[in-house]
């Protein structure tokens, strides 16, 4: 999963300056991006670098800045991942003077290596000694997760490693259809068990009991079968219940001492079994435990909540959005995307995603594709957020992958609203340019540069030396 994290503090540091200090500060693995960029593009041009970069003016007009201006900035690559600082100075009109005086800086990192700060510890340490700056991390979160988290509901509980075991077992169509048929019946003789199984699938079945007893979602017990009714009278657990059995002199139905009546082995479920099994909780223990390994604490998982009579399988703040899950053990059907549609219309999550272990029926699918051309069109009746659909995973196989997609989808907004900025460091100002081209021309280098000040309609005004015709 795609992986974004940025910090801010404050400065009094000139932002020339400071840039200097963090390349000189940083290994030489870390590779700068910007700044050769332009002064390589002034090289091409024969022109002076630092009158090629967009100034403040320029940013203002293109990007619509008006709480902040952007100083200057610098993007690194080291080992494929990108590092990024930004020097921002706030408007005067809207701080106080003692806040106008200081500068704001910014650290940033994307990859798919952050396991907490460790991955960027180096990164941030420079930034922070060169601009004497202490930062803290900045965690953007969307106006309808604030709005969930301030509700104070009770997040998911981890779950414990058996449990993991054995909801990955659970994975297998065959392991839940036995488990199925097994917990339905009560119990089951082992000679019994192949015939739950579709033919194709019979030949695993040694290995799918193995599995499921290996992972305590079965038991094994041992069945006394009257010989006379052919029926199973009286089961136990160990040997040493037989023995006791026989020392009792206990019967049959039929009158034989039990010790003489035939005995073969069976599989009950056991309580961790059926608590799995039920309301196919182990998909949730799945999907949960993922959550977890791609960063998301417990604290933003929510599962089984309750919103105005509807239950919400699970809720998760994936970088600072809100994810709204359904899980189904079957096929995702039309009668399942009305019901799901009206809980997203409800809650307005910022993503959704259906989890099923089968398919999404194409009527249903069909009806998301409705509702999106209609919110799209302003319909009135909106059972979606604009523009929005489901994600939709076919099979828990593919599960993690998935849950790698939707979180950097998530990401690149944030990531990419940060580099962009960076970026716009190496971008070359047309108008600076030829500003440099026309007061060159015009008096052989001897007359400063004037700079174009744009018009209302964003073009530049032509340069006139002074003293002379444009």
């Amino acid at each position: 999963m795609l992986r974004f994290r940025q910090l801010r503090g404050r400065t009094r540091t000139d932002a020339a300056r400071g840039l200097a200090k963090v390349r000189e500060l940083l290994p030489p693995e870390y590779r700068p991006l910007t700044g050769p960029a332009i002064e390589s593009q002034a090289a091409t041009l024969a022109v002076d670098a630092a009158g090629l970069r967009y100034s403040v003016g320029d940013l203002r007009r293109l990007r619509l800045y008006s709480n902040a201006q952007m100083l200057a900035g610098e993007a690194y690559v080291k080992d494929g991942e990108l590092y990024g600082v930004i020097i921002k100075r706030p408007s005067e009109t809207l701080v106080s003077p003692e806040r106008a005086a200081q500068s704001a800086v910014w650290a940033g990192y994307v990859g798919y290596s952050l396991e907490g700060s460790q991955r960027t510890d180096e990164f941030e340490q420079a930034v922070a000694t060169a601009f004497n700056a202490n930062l803290e991390e900045l965690v953007r979160t969307s106006e309808r997760t604030r709005l969930f988290l301030n509700e104070q509901r009770t997040h998911a509980d981890a779950p414990t490693g058996p449990e993991v075991s054995a909801a990955g077992v659970l994975k297998d169509k065959s392991a839940r259809t036995l488990m199925q048929a097994i917990k339905a019946s009560g119990g089951l003789l082992v000679s019994d068990l192949p015939k739950q199984l579709p033919a194709g699938d019979r030949a695993r079945i040694d290995e799918i009991q193995e599995k499921l007893l290996s992972s305590s979602l079965l038991e094994q017990e041992t069945v006394i079968v009257c010989s006379k009714a052919r029926t199973p009278v009286l089961r136990y657990a160990s040997d040493e219940d037989a023995e006791a059995l026989a020392a009792l002199n206990v019967r049959c139905s039929c009158g034989q001492p039990v010790q003489g009546e035939k005995r073969e082995r069976s599989v009950t479920v056991t309580k961790l079994g059926r608590s799995l099994v039920d309301k196919s909780r182990w998909m949730t223990v799945l999907l949960v435990e993922e959550l977890r390994s791609l960063g998301v604490p417990l604290e933003h998982i929510f599962i089984e909540q309750l919103d105005g009579g509807d239950e919400m399988d699970c809720l998760a703040v994936i970088a600072g959005d809100t994810v709204l899950f359904e899980l189904k053990d079957k096929e995702f059907s039309l009668g399942h995307a009305y019901s799901f549609a009206a809980k997203v219309g409800i809650l307005r999550p910022d993503l959704s995603a259906v989890i099923t272990t089968d398919k999404v029926g194409n009527d249903a699918r069909e009806h998301f594709e409705r509702a999106k051309k209609a919110s799209m069109e302003g319909s009135r009746q909106r059972t979606l957020p604009v523009g929005s659909a489901p994600v939709f995973v076919e099979g828990v196989e593919r599960l993690q992958d998935e849950l790698r997609a939707i979180g950097s989808t998530l990401t690149l907004d944030d990531a990419n609203m940060f580099f962009e900025d960076v970026f716009l460091q190496a971008a070359l100002s047309p108008s600076r340019f030829i500003a440099q081209m026309s007061a060159t021309d015009a008096a052989s280098g001897s007359v400063e540069a004037v700079l174009p000040k744009p018009r209302r309609g964003g073009l530049s005004q032509p340069v006139k030396p002074a003293g002379g015709e444009a």
